[in-house]
């Protein structure tokens, strides 16, 4: 099983001989990341409002959406990193601080805005939080 996108994968779909095989879920995450890695946007104060953002609890992620980041990641050299390098490391052009800068939001809505701008749904990546767990930034692999 591989991690990589490509510019067929960029449509939604992978075309193989006159067939079109629709993206999983978790590849359809790596492109939406690729996505936020290459925008050029960077507004002064986050794209909206604070009445306007998605509540907390609905910015919960999938495990479809955790693979595909765990994917990305790999494929830019984060995963040797402690989470608060991934997070938010200086001068890291794939960070999550850096990934969200077109949005000034959560990765999680960043995700949802860039999907929408795509005119695609990212209800199976970013939706109602079930579970909530806590990690240490510093010494966590």
């Amino acid at each position: 099983m591989g991690c990589s996108s490509s510019k067929a994968a960029e449509v939604g779909a992978l075309a193989l001989k006159d067939v079109i095989v629709p993206l999983q879920e978790w590849e359809r995450a790596v492109l939406l990341l690729e996505a936020l890695r290459t925008a050029t946007e960077r507004p002064l104060l986050p794209v909206r409002s604070h009445s306007d953002r998605l509540p907390s609890g609905a910015r919960g992620v999938s495990r479809d959406f955790v693979r595909g980041a765990r994917c990305f990641f790999g494929n830019v050299g984060l995963l040797d990193k402690v989470m608060g390098d991934v997070c938010k490391e200086a001068g890291s052009e794939t960070s999550v601080c850096a990934l969200t800068l077109s949005t000034g939001l959560s990765l999680a809505e960043s995700i949802v805005l860039c999907a929408e701008s795509r005119k695609e749904d990212a209800a199976s990546l970013v939706g109602e939080a079930e579970t909530f767990f806590s990690y240490s930034w510093t010494g966590t692999k």
